[in-house]
């Protein structure tokens, strides 16, 4: 049956990712993660145009958490001669070298292609043949922030949330069959990436996000850190309720409503339909609740 065949789901976890069936049987199995870090969140959808046809290729989008533990007393000892102290140097710079490729690779979005292909005989694992792999590096733009979580819209567009409380919209025009007989066809530049908006709730981080109904998207926030930033090039959202949901218009960029009746952090959100949402508050507020979500009007 088709069920034994088709992807039905992905999961992330311990350094790897999973294409299973709807039966549960692994399709795909996605390594290759550098050590220190796991996938944090995943996002799957359709490239909408991919060869002229939007059900053609398929993306799967990973975000990083670094894992790797630190040794708090590693440089407690005194160098008791010079030798020991030139040790201690190259020891303390190689720390600060692998904790900043640990805060780099939590930055970024690792973008996986795969080409579902049409043809029976022409099948590979699960009916998808890998196409690219490439990353979204923001922090080549400007200074940013862990991103914690990812989700595809209806559109095929992927959006990220960070613990800044940056939300970005993007996503990316496939290189087309002709360069695909191109050598660069690997590289990151046969991905034309477009950036629809940059969004931030300033002093804040994201705690969850959800698409609801088309250019719907449902948003919780909790007071960020001291060291939270601010993004220049990000349009602002006010604030009006620190732990509140807010309903944003994708095609407007704008808030449509916002959900406040939590005493703790909106941990998890889940829809129901287009016009009902549940949301699900922390261990101080230990409530499910059910909203109609209003109409655009």
């Amino acid at each position: 049956s088709n069920s034994t065949k088709e992807p039905s789901f992905v999961t992330a976890g311990d350094s790897n990712i999973g294409l299973w069936t709807l039966d549960g049987n692994l399709l795909l199995h996605i390594t290759g993660f550098n050590p220190g870090v796991t996938p944090a969140s995943i996002a799957v959808s359709n490239i909408v145009g991919g060869h002229g046809n939007p059900n053609t290729l398929v993306y799967i989008a990973a975000c990083l958490r670094v894992t790797r533990e630190v040794d708090p007393h590693q440089f407690r000892l005194v160098p008791q001669n010079e030798a020991e102290r030139r040790r201690r140097e190259a020891a303390e710079a190689q720390e600060r070298d692998i904790q900043d490729q640990l805060w780099r690779s939590s930055t970024r979005v690792r973008i996986l292609v795969y080409e579902r292909n049409q043809r029976s005989h022409d099948s590979s694992v699960g009916g998808l043949t890998p196409r690219n792999d490439f990353v979204m590096d923001f922090a080549s733009f400007e200074a940013t922030a862990p991103i914690t979580h990812l989700l595809s819209m209806e559109d095929g567009d992927c959006v990220s949330g960070d613990s800044w409380g940056g939300i970005r919209i993007f996503g990316w025009i496939p290189s087309s069959a002709n360069e695909e007989s191109n050598e660069e066809s690997n590289n990151n530049n046969s991905n034309k990436v477009h950036h629809r908006a940059f969004l931030q709730f300033r002093e804040s981080s994201i705690a969850a996000m959800e698409t609801l109904k088309y250019n719907l998207l449902a948003v919780s926030i909790q007071p960020g850190q001291q060291d939270t930033g601010v993004y220049p090039s990000a349009t602002s959202l006010v604030v009006t309720r620190p732990r509140a949901i807010y309903l944003i218009k994708t095609n407007t960029f704008t808030i449509q409503a916002v959900l406040d009746g939590h005493t703790d952090t909106v941990q998890c959100l889940c829809p129901v339909s287009d016009n009902v949402l549940l949301s699900a508050g922390g261990k101080m507020d230990a409530t499910v609740k059910i909203w109609d979500i209003p109409g655009d009007d």
